[in-house]
C-alpha cells in the first residue's frame, strides 16, 4: 500500500496471484477499523481508491482480499496494511490589491463629501482557483464600511461608497480567505486572507455659496397730491359757488318760501318746536 499526506488520498494496493489474477477480484479499504471503500484489480495488478478524510492525523489502512473460488481455483484470503498520516491541507498565501474609480468625474478631480467612489479590490491566489462564496471587507481606518462578493472569474471585489464626512479617509480591502471543500464537505484547500495597502482619500467639503443681491439705489417716494408730479392729475376747480342764510337769501335756485312752508307745516303738527323756527328767523305764526 502506498500513503499520503493530505486530506484527500488516493490509496493504492497491489495484489498478485498465481497463475494470475481473476478478472474482477474486489480490493476492500479499511481505515481505522472502518470501510472506506472497494476498488477491482486491474491489468497491472493494482486497486486504486481517492478517499478524502474529514480529520486531520494517523490513520490505520488495510486492504483486504477475502477468498474465492474461480474456475475451481481457491484464491486464498490476502490482507496488507499501512499508516496514513493525513495533514490539513497547506494554507495558499493571497495577496490583495485596492484601486479606486469614480464613476460621475474624473478620476484628477477633487473629491467632495457625497460623491460616488467605487473601490476594486483585486485577489490573486496563485495557481489556487478562487471559488463562488469569497469576499472581500473594506475599512476605512479601523471603521467597517461594508463587504463585497468576489467573482471568481476576475478576482475582483466591487464596492460603492459615499463619505459623508470630510477628512482623509485611509480606505483598505481584506480578503477574508476561503476554504475549499471537495463534494463530500472534506476541505481540500484554504486561501489564506492578505490586506491591502491603504488607499488615501482626502475629502473636501462641499461650499454652499450664496449670491448677494446687488445694491441698488433707493427712489425718492413720490407724493400723489405733489403738483410739480406731470403724472398726478391736478384738480379742476369749480365754476360756481352757493350758500344760504337764515333770512331766506341763497345763491341756489331753492326756494326759501317752500322751506318756510314745510317747517311751518311740522310746527303746526308739534313735530318740530317754535323756537327752532325762531332761531332759523322764521316767525311764521
Amino acid at each position: 500500500m502506498t500513503k499520503a499526506n493530505c486530506q484527500e488520498a488516493t490509496i493504492t494496493a497491489n495484489y498478485s496471484a498465481t497463475p494470475s489474477v481473476p478478472a474482477g477480484t474486489e480490493v476492500i479499504f479499511r481505515a481505522d477499523n472502518v470501510r472506506i471503500g472497494t476498488a477491482v484489480v486491474d491489468g497491472e495488478d493494482t486497486a486504486t481508491l481517492r478517499h478524502s478524510f474529514d480529520r486531520a492525523g494517523e490513520k490505520n489502512l488495510t486492504a483486504l482480499v477475502q477468498e474465492r473460488v474461480v474456475d475451481g481455483r481457491t484464491y486464498p484470503t490476502a490482507e496488507a496494511s499501512a499508516t496514513l498520516t493525513v495533514n490539513d491541507p497547506a494554507g495558499q498565501d493571497t495577496t490583495t490589491d485596492l484601486t479606486y474609480t469614480r464613476p460621475d468625474v474624473e478620476v484628477e478631480a477633487e473629491v467632495l463629501t457625497g460623491d460616488l467612489i467605487r473601490f476594486i479590490a483585486t485577489v490573486d491566489a496563485g495557481d489556487k482557483a478562487i471559488e463562488d462564496g469569497a469576499t472581500v471587507s473594506f475599512f476605512d481606518g479601523d471603521t467597517f464600511l461594508g463587504t463585497a462578493p468576489v467573482d471568481p472569474e476576475t478576482g475582483q471585489a466591487v464596492f460603492d461608497h459615499r463619505f459623508a464626512e470630510r477628512g482623509e479617509h485611509q480606505v483598505r480591502a481584506v480578503f477574508n480567505g476561503q476554504e475549499q471543500k471537495n463534494e463530500d464537505g472534506v476541505t481540500t484547500d484554504v486561501l489564506e486572507p492578505s490586506e491591502s495597502d491603504p488607499v488615501v482619500l482626502d475629502v473636501q467639503a462641499h461650499e454652499v455659496v450664496i449670491e448677494e443681491p446687488e445694491p441698488q439705489d433707493p427712489e425718492d417716494p413720490q407724493d400723489p397730491q405733489d403738483p410739480e408730479d406731470p403724472t398726478v392729475p391736478s384738480p379742476t376747480p369749480g365754476t360756481g359757488s352757493g350758500s344760504w342764510d337764515g333770512s331766506g337769501s341763497s345763491g341756489s335756485s331753492s326756494s326759501p318760501n317752500l322751506l318756510a312752508s314745510i317747517f311751518g307745516s311740522l310746527a303746526a303738527l308739534g313735530l318740530i318746536p317754535q323756537s327752532l323756527l325762531n332761531l332759523l328767523g322764521w316767525n311764521l305764526s
